[in-house]
């Protein structure tokens, strides 16, 4: 494949220190190496879903960007410290498809003096459920955002333990 990127894993899920802010806590992701330490090379995306975008505070200021693609079933993808200029086209409630570019590395690292500031974090995550009472009855909250059913992202799951195929993620049996 033209212009193929070769990553290697320079950080799994799993507590780690984080020398920035001095103390152990819980990566949940990947962390992906860019070739050669090089920042700004595209990310393309592996699902079909729909776009949620958070600006992610680093310190005081807001420094990098968090995307979340959600395939509808409580299944998504996050990827994490994209510059934020480079996801200017889309916004939370569009759609995109597998190959997708939806962003950029960056070079934010609470850990950069370990070595690897060009990274892209990388999450698989599964949902539960947001639930309301309308009327009396529970029912699963919509996003006002996308129009789908919203679930609340709170497993990552490890990419071991998972197939992406066409688009879609399934857990392994």
């Amino acid at each position: 494949m033209e212009n193929q990127i070769y990553v290697n894993y320079v950080a799994h899920q799993g507590s780690r220190y984080f020398t920035k802010e001095g103390f152990y806590r819980l990566h949940a992701g990947q962390d992906v190496g860019a070739n050669g330490g090089s920042k700004d090379l595209p990310v393309r995306n592996i699902i079909n879903g729909t776009i949620l975008i958070s600006p992610i505070p680093q310190g005081k200021l807001v420094s990098s960007v968090e995307l979340t693609i959600e395939q509808g079933d409580g299944y998504a993808i996050r990827y994490r410290h994209m510059p934020l200029d480079s996801y200017s086209k889309f916004k939370s409630g569009d759609s995109v498809s597998t190959n997708d570019i939806v962003g950029r590395v960056g070079s934010y690292s609470s850990t950069s003096s370990n070595g690897f500031d060009a990274h892209l974090h990388f999450e698989i995550l599964k949902g539960t459920p947001v639930y309301e009472i309308v009327n009396g009855v529970q029912k699963q909250k919509i996003n006002k955002t996308t129009g789908k059913l919203e679930y609340k992202y709170d497993t990552s799951l490890d990419p071991s333990k998972v197939v992406i195929e066409g688009g879609t993620i399934r857990e392994k049996k």
